[in-house]
């Protein structure tokens, strides 16, 4: 059958201007008329069948003989079976029930709870935290898309939604360090906030950013017959988005990635979630800053009040650069001191033009000299985990301490790099 444009499920999608929510109804409840209706996803090729779904509903709401409650057991049984993780099958079930209610059929909340219930256990999911190494691991097997997202959560503490949700103007890869904002709208609590990311993680977006262009419009061209045929939405390739993907392909990408590191075990409970990044954040931070700002950073409902508001962003970020070396994932231990040491200095450099100077004028025509030492002191921040075989050079200035770039020399050439020291 050939899928026809328009419809109920179309209309209800619509609804929703976050693209993974309304993925995720659009799987539901297609998921639930395959189910009630015998259907099948793949045929024996592993090539995806096409279905009218919106016939499909409508047939389905038009039956006076159908018992919905049955119908939505017997689809909660087939979650179980079907389902990647019983959490998966919890979160379709949720979506289904509520389309359905709003097509006017009764689903009592009650009896959706009581189904939880009984799926409900045998977490996939553990309890372990993720190190440094490894993320390290699962990165390897990321392209470059993925890359940045892993390394955007892991240092910024964003969920999913709030990461997937960031046009290009949340994020300034120009501030010191990356500040993204996440917008009320957007957040999960309804609550504006900001976090950061580490030079790393800025490393891979801005690699991402350099190929976004190119990425969307070969995934445009992939997706054609699938857009004809209704399964998929078009792919804006001039999308504002930093990340214009869906969670679903996220989710698919991380459990990939996490099966090449030999982190993931399924039906064992080995399993890490995209969510066990924000974990990392989280338990990472709360050994290094006080308890507030890292609640605050990563928007718990309980800190984002009167206290939250009286955190600078200023104070936030400098905080955050004091520690960014605990969310590096994969950079020599070496080169981490080396960056903390750079960013110290830096800031110092900074506060030193603010102590000695407070005019405006000033501040117009403060030293050019001073104030592209500072600039050049952060590209190598950037340029750090560049890594082994890296040819680099070094021009000195009068502003910035000849030991510190030694020691920067002594640590690149400690992990293959190649490069001199020249005076102005």
């Amino acid at each position: 059958m050939v899928k026809t444009s328009g419809g109920k499920i179309a209309a209800y999608v619509s609804k929703y201007s976050n693209r993974s929510s309304g993925a995720g109804y659009r799987t539901s409840i297609q998921a639930f008329l395959r189910c009630t209706y015998g259907l099948k996803l793949h045929d024996e090729n592993k090539v995806k069948l096409i279905h009218d779904y919106e016939k499909l509903l409508d047939d389905y709401l038009n039956d006076k003989n159908r018992k919905h409650s049955e119908d939505v057991k017997a689809f909660s049984e087939y979650l179980v079976r079907a389902s990647s993780s019983k959490q998966s099958a919890r979160q379709l079930l949720t979506y289904a029930a509520k389309f359905l209610r709003a097509q006017g059929i009764t689903v009592l909340p009650e009896f959706i709870q009581d189904i939880k219930r009984e799926t409900k256990g045998g977490s996939e999911s553990i309890d372990e935290t993720l190190t440094n190494e490894m993320i390290c691991r699962i990165l390897q097997g990321a392209d470059v898309r993925n890359r940045a997202i892993f390394l955007c959560a892991a240092s910024s503490g964003l969920r999913i939604g709030e990461l997937l949700s960031l046009s290009m103007s949340d994020i300034n890869l120009d501030s010191q360090p990356v500040r993204i904002t996440v917008r009320a709208a957007k957040s999960k609590n309804k609550h504006s906030r900001f976090t950061f990311i580490t030079p790393e993680a800025l490393t891979a977006v801005r690699a991402w950013l350099k190929v976004k262009e190119t990425y969307l419009v070969q995934s445009s061209k992939h997706n054609r017959n699938l857009i004809k045929a209704g399964i998929s939405n078009p792919v804006k390739t001039d999308s504002d988005l930093l990340f214009p993907v869906s969670d679903s392909q996220v989710n698919a990408s991380w459990e990939a990635c996490l099966i090449k590191a030999g982190l993931h075990v399924k039906g064992e409970g080995k399993s890490f979630k995209f969510h066990s990044l924000r974990k990392f954040f989280y338990s990472r931070l709360a050994m290094a800053l006080p308890e507030k700002l890292v609640q605050a950073l990563v928007g718990h409902n309980g800190y984002l009040d009167s206290s939250y508001l009286r955190i600078t962003p200023e104070y936030a970020a400098a905080e955050y650069l004091k520690v960014q070396d605990v969310l590096t994932c994969c950079v020599p231990e070496t080169v981490k001191e080396t960056i903390k040491s750079l960013v110290i200095e830096t800031a110092a450099l900074k506060k030193q033009d603010g102590v000695q100077y407070e005019s405006i004028e000033y501040l117009r025509s403060v030293n050019t000299a001073q104030q592209d030492a500072i600039k050049d002191m952060q590209a190598r921040i950037e340029k750090i985990e560049l890594g082994e075989g890296k040819q680099f050079n070094i021009t000195l200035t009068d502003n910035v301490p000849e030991a510190t770039l030694r020691k920067f020399l002594d640590v690149m050439r400690e992990i293959g790099g190649n490069g001199e020291i020249h005076h102005n």
